[in-house]
Protein backbone atom coordinates (compact mmCIF):
# COMPACT_ATOMS: atom_id res chain seq x y z
CA UNK A 1 0.00 0.00 0.00
CA UNK A 2 2.92 2.18 0.33
CA UNK A 3 4.40 2.12 -2.95
CA UNK A 4 0.76 2.79 -4.53
CA UNK A 5 0.92 5.76 -2.01
CA UNK A 6 3.69 7.63 -3.38
CA UNK A 7 2.95 6.51 -6.52
CA UNK A 8 -0.37 8.69 -6.61
CA UNK A 9 1.32 11.27 -4.72
CA UNK A 10 3.95 11.47 -7.18
CA UNK A 11 1.10 11.54 -10.59
CA UNK A 12 -0.41 14.30 -8.53
CA UNK A 13 2.04 16.46 -8.07
CA UNK A 14 3.85 15.80 -11.76
CA UNK A 15 -0.09 17.19 -13.37
CA UNK A 16 0.14 19.87 -11.08
CA UNK A 17 4.03 20.90 -11.93
CA UNK A 18 2.42 20.00 -15.80
CA UNK A 19 -0.95 22.48 -15.60
CA UNK A 20 1.44 25.16 -13.45
CA UNK A 21 4.27 24.99 -16.40
CA UNK A 22 1.84 25.46 -18.60
CA UNK A 23 -0.50 28.45 -17.32
CA UNK A 24 3.32 30.56 -16.24
CA UNK A 25 3.89 29.47 -20.27
CA UNK A 26 0.80 31.17 -21.24
CA UNK A 27 1.16 34.30 -18.95
CA UNK A 28 4.25 34.84 -20.39
CA UNK A 29 3.60 35.01 -23.68
CA UNK A 30 0.59 36.85 -23.79
CA UNK A 31 2.58 39.52 -20.90
CA UNK A 32 5.23 39.79 -23.64
CA UNK A 33 3.10 40.64 -26.74
CA UNK A 34 1.53 43.53 -24.70
CA UNK A 35 5.16 44.52 -23.48
CA UNK A 36 6.11 44.26 -27.45
CA UNK A 37 3.61 46.88 -28.05
CA UNK A 38 4.76 49.26 -25.62
CA UNK A 39 8.82 49.91 -26.04
CA UNK A 40 7.71 51.89 -29.49
CA UNK A 41 9.35 55.40 -27.94
CA UNK A 42 6.26 57.18 -30.13
CA UNK A 43 3.42 54.76 -28.59
CA UNK A 44 3.72 57.12 -24.94
CA UNK A 45 4.17 60.13 -27.76
CA UNK A 46 0.88 59.61 -29.97
CA UNK A 47 -1.45 57.40 -28.04
CA UNK A 48 -4.79 58.66 -27.23
CA UNK A 49 -8.39 57.86 -26.83
CA UNK A 50 -9.06 57.54 -30.27
CA UNK A 51 -12.05 56.14 -30.77
CA UNK A 52 -13.08 56.08 -34.04
CA UNK A 53 -10.99 55.30 -37.19
CA UNK A 54 -9.26 57.85 -38.81
CA UNK A 55 -7.84 58.21 -41.86
CA UNK A 56 -3.95 59.24 -43.21
CA UNK A 57 -4.14 60.86 -46.73
CA UNK A 58 -1.66 61.20 -49.72
CA UNK A 59 -2.89 64.32 -51.63
CA UNK A 60 -0.93 65.29 -54.75
CA UNK A 61 -0.93 68.80 -56.19
CA UNK A 62 -1.24 69.73 -59.37
CA UNK A 63 1.39 70.69 -61.68
CA UNK A 64 3.87 69.26 -58.63
CA UNK A 65 5.70 66.73 -57.18
CA UNK A 66 4.76 67.09 -53.82
CA UNK A 67 2.72 65.11 -51.78
CA UNK A 68 0.87 66.00 -48.39
CA UNK A 69 0.78 63.42 -45.85
CA UNK A 70 -1.68 63.95 -43.62
CA UNK A 71 -4.71 62.65 -41.31
CA UNK A 72 -8.63 63.74 -41.34
CA UNK A 73 -11.27 61.95 -40.41
CA UNK A 74 -13.23 63.07 -43.69
CA UNK A 75 -10.59 63.40 -46.74
CA UNK A 76 -12.77 64.33 -49.06
CA UNK A 77 -13.12 67.47 -47.45
CA UNK A 78 -10.00 68.38 -46.63
CA UNK A 79 -8.54 67.86 -50.03
CA UNK A 80 -11.64 70.64 -51.31
CA UNK A 81 -10.14 72.83 -48.42
CA UNK A 82 -6.39 72.54 -49.55
CA UNK A 83 -7.71 73.47 -52.89
CA UNK A 84 -9.77 76.64 -51.79
CA UNK A 85 -8.12 79.49 -53.05
CA UNK A 86 -4.79 77.99 -54.82
CA UNK A 87 -4.43 77.59 -58.29
CA UNK A 88 -4.02 73.89 -58.13
CA UNK A 89 -6.22 70.97 -57.69
CA UNK A 90 -5.75 68.44 -55.55
CA UNK A 91 -6.16 64.49 -55.76
CA UNK A 92 -6.02 61.85 -53.11
CA UNK A 93 -3.49 59.05 -54.51
CA UNK A 94 -4.10 57.01 -51.43
CA UNK A 95 -6.12 56.76 -48.09
CA UNK A 96 -5.21 54.33 -45.29
CA UNK A 97 -7.99 53.79 -42.66
CA UNK A 98 -6.20 53.94 -39.26
CA UNK A 99 -7.08 52.77 -35.45
CA UNK A 100 -3.72 55.31 -34.73
CA UNK A 101 -4.30 57.89 -37.26
CA UNK A 102 -1.72 60.78 -35.45
CA UNK A 103 0.58 57.98 -35.08
CA UNK A 104 0.36 56.66 -38.29
CA UNK A 105 0.80 59.94 -40.21
CA UNK A 106 3.90 60.48 -38.07
CA UNK A 107 6.09 57.48 -38.93
CA UNK A 108 5.10 57.85 -42.36
CA UNK A 109 6.91 61.56 -42.41
CA UNK A 110 9.82 59.89 -40.12
CA UNK A 111 9.89 56.97 -42.93
CA UNK A 112 10.29 60.16 -45.73
CA UNK A 113 12.05 62.54 -43.59
CA UNK A 114 14.54 62.99 -45.91
CA UNK A 115 12.13 63.74 -48.72
CA UNK A 116 10.58 66.66 -46.63
CA UNK A 117 9.51 69.56 -48.82
CA UNK A 118 8.04 72.05 -46.38
CA UNK A 119 5.34 70.87 -43.08
CA UNK A 120 3.64 68.16 -44.51
CA UNK A 121 4.41 68.23 -48.04
CA UNK A 122 7.26 65.42 -49.66
CA UNK A 123 8.81 65.38 -52.28
CA UNK A 124 8.11 61.26 -53.16
CA UNK A 125 9.06 59.39 -56.46
CA UNK A 126 6.54 57.39 -58.68
CA UNK A 127 8.08 54.08 -57.21
CA UNK A 128 7.44 55.86 -53.90
CA UNK A 129 3.84 56.59 -54.42
CA UNK A 130 3.49 52.87 -55.80
CA UNK A 131 4.83 51.49 -52.69
CA UNK A 132 2.42 53.48 -50.68
CA UNK A 133 -0.44 52.11 -52.42
CA UNK A 134 1.16 48.44 -52.41
CA UNK A 135 0.02 48.70 -48.80
CA UNK A 136 2.93 46.45 -48.20
CA UNK A 137 4.81 48.84 -44.93
CA UNK A 138 6.97 48.00 -42.35
CA UNK A 139 5.30 46.42 -38.90
CA UNK A 140 5.34 49.43 -36.75
CA UNK A 141 3.66 51.25 -39.62
CA UNK A 142 1.17 48.60 -39.94
CA UNK A 143 0.81 48.10 -36.32
CA UNK A 144 -0.07 51.55 -35.88
CA UNK A 145 -2.72 51.10 -38.65
CA UNK A 146 -4.23 48.35 -36.58
CA UNK A 147 -4.27 50.48 -33.43
CA UNK A 148 -1.01 48.77 -31.97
Amino acid sequence: MDILYLASITIIVFLVYKAFKRFVRSETKQSMVKEWHHLDPLSQRFDSNELDTSYVYFIKESGMDHIKIGKADDPEQRKKELSTGSAHTHEIVHLIKSKKPYKTENLFHSYFHDKRFKGEWFDLTESELRWIQKENYPREIEDSIKGY
